[in-house]
Parts: C-alpha cells; sequence; structure tokens
C-alpha cells in the first residue's frame, strides 16, 4: 500500500487539500493550514485506514508530511 497516496487522498477528501500541494517537507500547520483539532482528525482518520496506532509522543511530534510517514512506516 501506497500511505503517501492515502494520505493525500484523505486530505483532499476530508481537508480539500491538492494532492500537488504535499511533499515529505510540507509542514501542516504552516503550509497546510491544519490547526490542532484538525491535526488530531487526520490522526484519527489515518489510523482507521491503516489499521495503526501513534504514540502520544509522535502526535506531539508530528510536523510536517515527512514526519507523519515516517511515523506510519514504521508501523508497516
Amino acid at each position: 500500500m501506497d500511505t503517501e497516496l492515502v494520505l493525500k487522498v484523505i486530505l483532499k477528501k476530508h481537508f480539500n487539500i491538492e494532492p500537488e500541494r504535499v511533499t515529505r517537507e510540507t509542514k501542516v500547520e504552516e503550509d497546510l493550514g491544519l490547526d490542532a483539532v484538525e491535526q488530531s482528525e487526520l490522526q484519527e482518520l489515518l489510523e482507521t485506514e491503516l489499521r495503526i496506532t501513534f504514540s502520544p509522543y509522535e502526535c506531539d511530534n508530528m510536523a510536517t508530511i515527512g514526519d507523519y510517514l515516517f511515523a506510519i512506516e514504521r508501523q508497516q
């Protein structure tokens, strides 16, 4: 499964963020405009879709798309 594609689809479907705006270096808050509540929602959507669980430490330290992908890839 292409985790980057899954992440982009979720961002498009739930947050109306165009996939071409999303790279590993993209900052979730600054570049995509997701606030803390939206970031929590994104984490929950990813956990459900990919059947993973982020640790509280991971949740607090995911600032870029690359951080999300690294946390996901560690569990797969």
